[in-house]
């Protein structure tokens, strides 16, 4: 007499046929979920053959080694050398993974790791490779002023610098172009002196150079003024206009006056104890997509001077800039 219930093979077609539409059947295997960890960790360890086996274990599986990397990368706290890990999604990763690894690098705790995290974004990206394809990206540029202007110290002022009078002066004068871009180095720094500024300036263009140019370069020296701060955020709102993710280096330049930035412990004011000619920031746009960037900066120019310009500029990481230069105009009188 035949049974009445199915028969084992029938059993087994129907468990091959309904298994990809069980919850789960996506997952790892419960080995591999156990193993792949235990890869993760041999990775961040120093033993090399250890390192070797677990790379093998993580290709196997590419699909499920790039969820564990991610995995691991986006807790609220990631391990100390979690930048070992962010090299290998490079691998296993897609475009997808810029912006947790723009988020790494922004928090990134030394110059090494910040490194590792801007270079897998970089490898993980496809340039587009045009530049004329995004001179409509910027959609807004703004400064939101927030607080006063204020005068720094009397101490500041009576130093010497060349400033970017100083260049405009020595387009003016006929100085050179390429002896210009020499000097141009030296814009932001101040000097005691005039006499310090000129030994300054001898050794940035040569000695040869400094005798046939010396009065030219020093007749465009200045002596600047009790500076004025002012604090606010640059705002920049951004769209994609291509069906092409984006991976995008903003780079924000102060003239007839400088941006200051934190370098180093600050001062007993609270104030930074560096400037800075220019500022930079990274940003992912997704194929049509948009964002806002916002920039804390802290801007510095003189009271004789009423005017800092602000020049953005864009272009694809690593790639030229875009051709279009934004200006923007700001006043500073306290």
């Amino acid at each position: 007499m035949r049974s009445s219930f199915p028969s084992r093979r029938l059993l087994l077609c129907l468990a091959i046929v309904l298994l990809p539409a069980l919850p789960g059947a996506h997952l790892p295997s419960a080995q591999a979920q156990g193993t792949l960890p235990s890869a993760l960790a041999a990775l961040l360890g120093t033993d090399a053959g250890a390192r070797r086996q677990a790379l093998a274990t993580l290709r196997a599986d590419p699909a499920a080694a790039r969820e564990a990397l991610r995995t691991v990368l986006q807790r609220e706290q990631p391990p100390p050398e979690a930048w070992r890990l962010a090299h290998r999604l490079v691998e296993f990763g897609t475009t997808e993974d810029i912006p947790l690894l723009l988020a790494l690098r922004a928090r990134a705790g030394t110059p090494w790791a910040r490194g590792v995290y801007g270079g897998a974004a970089r490898a993980l990206y496809e340039p587009v490779g045009d530049a004329t394809q995004l001179t409509t990206v910027v959609q807004d540029f703004s400064f939101l002023q927030t607080g006063r202007p204020e005068s720094g110290p009397a101490a500041a002022g009576g130093k010497w610098q060349v400033t970017d009078w100083s260049v405009a002066t020595y387009h003016r004068n006929g100085v050179p172009l390429r002896r210009i871009r020499q000097v141009q180095g030296l814009r932001g720094r101040t000097y005691d002196t005039r006499e310090a500024l000129a030994a300054a300036l001898k050794r940035q263009v040569g000695a040869r150079a400094w005798k046939e140019n010396e009065a030219q370069l020093l007749a465009g020296v200045e002596q600047v003024q009790v500076p004025v701060r002012i604090a606010g955020r640059v705002r920049v709102r951004l769209r994609n206009p291509l069906e092409h993710p984006l991976l995008l280096a903003l780079e924000l330049d102060a003239w007839f006056g400088r941006i200051a930035v934190a370098r180093g412990a600050p001062s007993q004011n609270g104030a930074p104890r560096a400037t800075a000619a220019r500022i930079g920031a990274w940003q992912y746009l997704p194929a049509r997509g948009a964002a806002l960037v916002t920039l804390p900066v802290q801007l510095e120019g003189t009271v004789d001077r009423p005017q800092i310009r602000l020049d953005l500029r864009l272009s694809e990481v690593d790639g030229p800039f875009v051709p279009t230069l934004h200006k923007l105009y700001l006043s500073h009188q306290p």
